[in-house]
């Protein structure tokens, strides 16, 4: 005997409602005439009318079939849905399955600003549109946080080139502009993702490595407070992509987070995600090492929402990244449906060890200022495949 299927839940002001909203229903309503249409037409013009319609794209039943709405704008189709670049997955949903769960599926669009006017469904919750509350942000993380295992027993591939994995870094002051040139040539020698900036050496790094365009340019943004006003990180942001920055390491404001001020978080970071659209990459530091567990996952779920293409863990200045905080950070998203958006660990990685036990936790992007040293011992191959076999606690 079959499992009956657990009714949705529709949140509205932080209120659970007793049936869905006027604008799923209207949205069933087409989703089932597509359906319907599409398969009549089908089967009408087919000698075989039962196989057409068993194999047709509009049989909800097919196993390969993803159902629901087609929504209005460039991500109509399922199949959509990541821009992004420098090689790695923009904003967008993947609609299979992770550790938490099933995927999540964006119904429609009515704008061009990330999740602004989205339905986003997984599991058993359907949010109808972002909250604008902060008792509405509240009941989705707590939703959401119910959903987040302890740990996944699956873990990361263990990629191949760990060199294309490395922000070289260079922040700690004071530094002599020839020390900017030295990072890039570094960056090129060893093939690294980007080199790592303060804004005013954003463009003496352009300079250096406009013959190098494997090599981007990543500059911090509100660092390393995360408190600067909203208007001033996005004419930071600004300024860094004229002089030729291509990622953006922006600082949320964590003590806001800690104030559960979850709607001015949001904002915050959808300002700037608006300011720098893809292909831009925008990580978002969380300041792990400054928040407990629930914060990091309210967090990390809020960076989801906005679309950006990672959550990074630390500013090094307050602390480092441990391999706890990354794993958090990787199911919180998949939690969310979301297995597109990055973690990004930074901060007290120093050897080639602490690189891959990282990676191993679920991190994609390394921050370091020690990428050299840890390339070298990456190059011997010894610490690869000892780091490979072990497991992460």
């Amino acid at each position: 005997m079959s499992v009956p299927k657990p009714r949705a839940t529709y949140f509205s002001n932080g209120q659970a409602l007793e049936r869905p909203p006027f604008t799923v229903r209207v949205s069933r309503f087409f989703s089932d005439a597509y359906s319907f249409i599409g398969l009549y037409t089908v089967s009408l013009f087919s000698l075989d009318p039962y196989g057409a319609a068993q194999n047709s794209q509009f049989n909800i039943h097919r196993p390969s079939t993803n159902s629901g709405l087609r929504g209005r704008g460039p991500s109509s189709y399922f199949g959509g849905g990541g821009g992004g670049g420098g090689g790695d997955s923009g904003p967008g949903y993947d609609y299979g399955s992770g550790c938490g769960g099933g995927g999540a599926r964006r119904i429609g669009r009515v704008d061009d600003g990330p999740l602004a006017s989205s339905i986003l469904l997984r599991g058993d919750t359907i949010m109808s549109s972002v909250p604008s509350a902060d008792a509405e942000w509240a009941a989705l993380i707590s939703n959401v946080r119910e959903k987040v295992p302890e740990r996944c027993l699956s873990q990361p591939a263990i990629p191949l080139q760990v060199h294309r994995m490395i922000d070289h870094t260079l922040l700690k002051k004071p530094i002599e502009p020839e020390q900017i040139d030295t990072l890039c040539q570094e960056a090129i020698d060893h093939d690294f993702a980007t080199v790592c900036v303060w804004p005013e050496y954003v463009n003496r790094a352009a300079t250096y490595l406009r013959n190098a365009p494997n090599t981007g340019i990543a500059c911090v943004v509100s660092f390393p407070e995360g408190t600067h006003d909203t208007a001033d990180k996005v004419q930071e942001a600004k300024e860094a992509i004229s002089q030729g920055a291509t990622e953006l390491d922006m600082v949320i404001n964590w003590p806001m987070l800690k104030k559960g001020g979850y709607t001015s978080v949001f904002d915050d970071i959808l300002a700037v995600r608006r300011a720098a659209p893809s292909p831009t990459i925008i990580k978002c530091i969380l300041e792990a090492s400054q928040l407990t567990k629930d914060e990091l996952i309210a967090g990390t779920i809020i960076c989801c929402i906005a679309e950006v293409e990672f959550v990074k863990t630390s500013t090094g200045f307050k602390g480092g990244a441990d391999v706890n905080q990354v794993n958090v950070m990787r199911l919180t998203a998949e939690a969310c449906g979301n297995k597109n958006i990055k973690i990004k660990a930074s901060g007290g990685i120093r050897t080639a060890v602490d690189c891959m036990r990282m990676i191993k936790s679920g991190a994609t992007r390394i921050g370091t200022s020690a990428g050299v040293q840890i390339a070298k011992a990456l190059d011997e191959g010894e610490t690869l495949e000892q780091e490979a076999s072990h497991s992460v606690t």
